[in-house]
C-alpha cells in the first residue's frame, strides 16, 4: 500500500507528487493523458518557441518558487523583459492606448471619466451593502464606475478568465480584492489605506516563462517523479475501505492511505460518483471557457505601429472576437527571429463562445488579421497558426459558489482526502502549483 495517490497529472497534481516525494512519501501520480501537464503545452515552430496554453506566470508567492525548484524547473526559468512587462495597452476606438494601473492610482478623466473618484470617496463614508455572492460587474459598479467596468475590468477578466464579469462571482474570481474591501468595512479605499497603514504592499512579482516554453515545468516534474508517474491511466472510481483508499483504473486498482484529487472538475464526476453523488453532479456543472490561440511572427517593417509592451486587451465594444494579445517576443527571448515580432492572440472565451464554436480556423485567422490590420497597421503576410483549447479555463460562476462548502464537508468525512482541483482555489498557474505543493505534504 502506498502513502499517497494523486489523481490527475496537471500542474497541481505534478506539484503534489513532487512535494510528497520530496517529503519521503511513497507516491503515485495517475494521469489520464499520454503526457502530463494539463494545458501546459509548448512547441518549436520554425525554430521559435510557441506556448499553446499558459504563456506567462507571475511569481508572488515564495511557495511557488520553492515548488518550481523542487520540480526541477528553476534552472530553465526566464524573466520577462523589465521594460515591457508592465506596459499594457487597451484597444480604444481602433487604436492602442496605455492602460493605467489599479483604480486608486488612476488620474481622473480620460477613458475612465470622473465618476469613479467620487464613488470611491463616497463609499469610504457610506460603504455599499452587497451580497456575499455578488457578481463582479455589480461589485465594480458599486465600488468604482461603469466606465472602469467597461474599459478596464471587463477586458482584464477576458484576459485572465476568458470570462464574463456578469457571470463571475466577485469573491471567487478576485478574492484578494474583495477581502481588501472587506477589511475596510465594505469600502475599497478604506481597505487600501488599512493595508498601507499595516505596512502591507502589493508586490508585482516576477513575470516568467521557461527557455523551452511553459511545458518545461511538466517536463522537469515528469523527470523528477520518474516511476512515481503513471501516464495513460484514467481513474474510474474511488472507494473507501477502512483506513485505506482503493483507486480504480482501467488497468487495475491501487491502494493508498491518502488521496489527492487534482484532476480538473469535469473529470472528477466518475471518480466521485460512488463516494458523494451530489458532489459528483456538482463538479460536472462547473462551466469552462474554450479559447483559440493564434500565433504568428510579423516582420517589424510590416508593423510600424507596434509598441514595446506586454500586449493589449480588447474591450467588448470593439468589433472583434479577439480578447487580447501578448507580444511574446517583447517579453522573452527565443520567440522570434531577428527583424521579427511574435504575437499570440486569444480568441473566443465566454464572450464569443457561440461564434467560436460555429466557425472554422480560417474564420478565426480572418478575425485576428482584421484586428491586427486595424490596430497595428499590419499589411504584410505571415503564417497564422491556430490551436483550439477546449475547457481551457474554469469559470467561477454561481455553479461554483457552493462547491467549496461541499468539498469541505467531504474532507470533514474523509480527512485523508485532499482537494487540489481547479475550482475553487484560483485558475492561475501559480495558484494550481501552490495548492498542489501543499496537498502533497504529510
Amino acid at each position: 500500500m502506498r502513502d499517497l495517490i494523486v489523481i490527475g497529472g496537471g500542474p497541481s497534481g505534478l506539484a503534489a507528487g513532487v512535494s510528497a516525494k520530496a517529503a519521503g512519501r511513497d507516491v503515485l501520480v495517475l494521469e489520464a493523458d499520454s503526457r502530463a501537464g494539463g494545458n501546459m503545452r509548448s512547441e518549436v515552430i520554425d525554430g521559435c518557441v510557441v506556448d499553446w496554453g499558459p504563456t506567462t506566470m507571475r511569481l508572488v508567492d515564495p511557495l511557488v518558487l520553492t515548488a518550481l525548484d523542487g520540480m526541477g524547473a528553476l534552472p530553465d526559468v526566464v524573466d520577462a523583459d523589465p521594460h515591457t512587462k508592465s506596459k499594457r495597452m487597451l484597444v480604444c476606438s481602433g487604436a492602442l492606448a496605455p492602460l493605467p494601473g489599479l483604480p486608486w492610482s488612476l488620474m481622473p478623466g480620460g477613458m475612465f471619466g470622473l465618476g469613479w473618484l467620487g464613488r470611491l470617496l463616497w463609499n469610504a463614508i457610506s460603504p455599499p451593502k452587497q451580497a456575499a455572492d455578488v457578481t463582479l460587474d455589480v461589485w465594480v459598479r458599486a465600488q468604482l464606475s461603469d466606465a472602469i467596468l467597461r474599459n478596464a475590468v471587463d477586458p482584464f477578466v477576458s484576459g485572465v478568465y476568458a470570462g464574463d464579469p456578469t457571470q463571475l462571482i466577485a469573491r471567487l474570481a478576485f478574492p484578494d480584492l474583495i477581502e481588501m474591501a472587506d477589511a475596510g468595512g465594505g469600502s475599497l479605499l478604506r481597505g487600501v489605506f488599512k493595508r498601507k497603514k499595516a505596512g502591507e504592499t502589493i508586490s508585482p512579482g516576477r513575470l516568467i516563462n521557461l527557455r523551452g516554453g511553459m511545458e518545461g515545468i511538466a517536463t522537469a516534474a515528469t523527470r523528477t517523479l520518474g516511476d512515481s508517474l503513471s501516464l495513460s491511466t484514467p481513474v474510474r472510481g474511488l472507494v473507501r475501505e477502512g483506513e485505506a483508499w482503493r483507486v480504480l483504473t482501467e488497468q487495475g486498482e491501487h491502494r493508498a492511505r491518502s488521496v489527492v484529487l487534482s484532476a480538473p472538475c469535469h473529470a472528477l464526476g466518475p471518480v466521485l460518483a460512488g463516494l458523494d453523488a451530489d458532489l459528483a453532479r456538482q463538479v460536472e456543472t462547473v462551466p469552462y471557457a474554450t479559447i483559440a490561440l493564434v500565433t504568428l511572427r510579423l516582420r517589424e517593417s510590416d508593423i510600424p505601429n507596434i509598441p514595446a509592451a506586454f500586449g493589449f486587451l480588447v474591450p467588448r465594444a470593439e468589433p472583434s472576437h479577439v480578447l487580447g494579445a501578448l507580444f511574446t517576443s517583447c517579453l522573452f527571448p527565443g520567440r522570434a527571429l531577428d527583424g521579427e515580432r511574435a504575437i499570440t492572440l486569444f480568441v473566443g472565451g465566454r464572450r464569443h463562445q457561440a461564434w467560436l464554436d460555429s466557425v472554422d480556423d480560417d474564420a478565426v485567422r480572418a478575425d485576428a488579421r482584421a484586428l491586427l490590420e486595424r490596430v497595428l497597421g499590419w499589411r504584410g503576410e505571415a503564417t497564422m497558426h491556430v490551436k483550439r483549447i477546449p475547457r481551457a479555463i474554469a469559470q467561477y460562476d454561481r455553479s461554483v459558489w457552493g462547491l467549496a462548502e461541499a468539498v469541505s464537508r467531504l474532507q470533514g468525512r474523509h480527512p485523508t482526502l485532499r482537494w487540489a482541483s481547479n475550482a475553487p482555489g484560483g485558475v492561475a498557474l501559480p495558484a494550481a502549483i501552490a495548492r498542489g505543493w501543499i496537498a502533497g505534504k504529510p
